[in-house]
């Protein structure tokens, strides 16, 4: 009995015949192959594919969906404009039947140089028949022009979305632990510099808010102090913790003795 292994590349599909072993088959091995060449893959299977993910980063994220599409379409209509070098708007919005739609401003002039961004004066006058040269007209745009834009710019706007997400998740834990106790695992060394996971956050103990004694073995669980939460830095929140500031020693006091913790017994 023949069993298949099917490999995808764009529109091309390699169909290898295993016949009695799973294994994957290697180039130039012995045996059969033969390709099978599939219809390309639609605007709206695109666009499908893309609000599945957003709404994926909403959901998990707690981020409102017709935000994430806003931004996508915004970024795509400025990455189109650049791409075709247009003066006029662009407008993008996408949608999970249709796929896209696009429309360009493009410039009415007598003679079309560049079709991407301008339309000749008698096909403007076909959709508006006063349309003088020099203004500009909406026109729709074929949608599968923007198939590697799209994927590209999809790409970007999707990564910097969970990049946000995640900073802010790691704002709102850290917030509220600021000043205070966190228990983590340290995960590495670099730069004298000990990483330290905590709350899924890799937090930075630094060389001067270490204890020289302590060895910071990968793995060692620890309590650390929570110092600062820098937002300043532009791919992702920087969290520093100490384990030789002052309030450390106070904090742990709290943690084992319930009369610190309430006021009955201050710490001078």
């Amino acid at each position: 009995m023949k069993t298949w292994y099917v490999e995808r590349a764009g529109t091309i599909r390699r169909v290898y015949s295993l016949d009695t072993d799973r294994e994957r088959p290697r180039q130039g091995g012995p045996r059969a192959a033969f390709f099978v060449r599939l219809p390309p893959v639609t605007v709206g299977e695109v666009a499908m594919d893309i609000l599945q993910q957003l709404n994926q980063i909403a959901q998990e994220r707690d981020l409102p969906l017709e935000d994430l599409v806003q931004e996508l379409e915004e970024a795509l209509a400025a990455a189109y404009k650049k791409y075709v070098g247009s003066a006029g708007e662009v407008t993008v919005k996408l949608d999970s039947k249709t796929g896209w739609t696009a429309n360009v401003e493009k410039e009415v002039v007598h003679e079309v140089t560049e079709p991407s961004y301008q339309v000749s004066l008698i096909e403007a006058r076909r959709r508006k028949p006063d349309v003088m040269i020099g203004e500009f007209l909406p026109v729709s745009v074929d949608p599968n022009r923007f198939g590697r834009i799209a994927a590209q710019t999809a790409k970007q706007v999707l990564q910097q979305k969970l990049r946000e997400a995640e900073n802010r998740r790691v704002h709102s834990v850290f917030s509220e632990k600021l000043n205070d106790l966190v228990t983590g695992a340290v995960t590495r060394r670099e730069g004298g510099i000990v990483f330290i996971q905590a709350n899924r956050v890799e937090a930075e103990l630094p060389k001067k808010e270490q204890v020289p004694t302590e060895p910071y073995r990968p793995n060692d669980r620890l309590k650390v102090y929570v110092l600062r939460v820098d937002d300043s830095y532009p791919r992702r929140l920087r969290v520093t913790v100490s384990r030789t500031h002052p309030n450390l020693l106070r904090k742990l006091f709290e943690l084992e003795v319930p009369e610190i913790a309430s006021g009955a017994v201050v710490i001078n």
